[in-house]
């Protein structure tokens, strides 16, 4: 069996899933467009908004 590299480049190595609670969206929008900046593809899983009231 072929050993695989712990320090993996290329594509899987920018995807950033970002998830927070409503207290946390604006944050999380923030540190989605920074990454998304950078070159990083952002998986988003919620909360999308600040109104729909859940907890972590």
């Amino acid at each position: 069996m072929k050993k695989q590299p712990r320090n993996r480049r290329g594509p899987a190595a920018n995807i950033v899933v970002l998830g927070a609670d409503h207290n946390g969206v604006r944050l999380k929008a923030e540190a989605k467009s920074l990454l998304t900046s950078l070159g990083c593809r952002c998986i988003d899983v919620g909360s999308h908004n600040e109104t729909d009231k859940v907890d972590y």
